[in-house]
């Protein structure tokens, strides 16, 4: 079976890493497109992004066309392309380190409590803290290249 490989911050700057990894968590935000995606799971890349931006453009209307695509974009990645069984880095650069995970669950729509307010969810099995330091300056280079959500 294929593993893809996904970074994700939780929030800005991390703000909620540590939530996330306490409560075995991730999710991200796109608070204001308050909609379960599951109800899109079997729509095409091509039909769900025609039905999303344009609820992304209505939300956040001062986000360009560009951005309205990543956002978009990223509700996609974490809603159907992410499979339990792949593997997510999560930065916690701030505290110095990387957390390594294995997706435990299909995208949930508010399932899990959180100090964020983020619908968007899935649960996380924590596997490995890794310190920055004693991370190659190689795999450091292809953490931001990982297929970010």
């Amino acid at each position: 079976m294929e593993k893809n490989y996904w970074a994700i911050q939780m929030g800005e700057q991390g703000a909620y890493a540590e939530d996330a990894y306490q409560n075995n968590y991730i999710s991200i935000g796109w608070t204001e497109v308050d909609i379960d995606l599951n109800d899109f799971a079997d729509l095409s890349r091509y039909d769900f992004f025609n039905k999303i931006r344009t609820l992304m453009q209505k939300a956040y209307p001062d986000g360009g066309a560009n951005a309205v695509g990543q956002y978009t974009g990223q509700l996609f990645r974490f809603s159907n392309q992410m499979k339990i069984g792949d593997i997510v880095v999560l930065k916690q650069l701030t505290e110095g380190k990387i957390t390594l995970g294995v997706i435990e669950s299909d995208y949930l729509y508010k399932k899990i409590e959180t100090q964020s307010n983020y619908n968007h969810q899935r649960k996380i099995k924590w596997i490995k803290s890794i310190e920055v330091e004693n991370i190659s300056q190689e795999f450091r280079n292809t953490i931001g290249s990982i297929m970010t959500v």
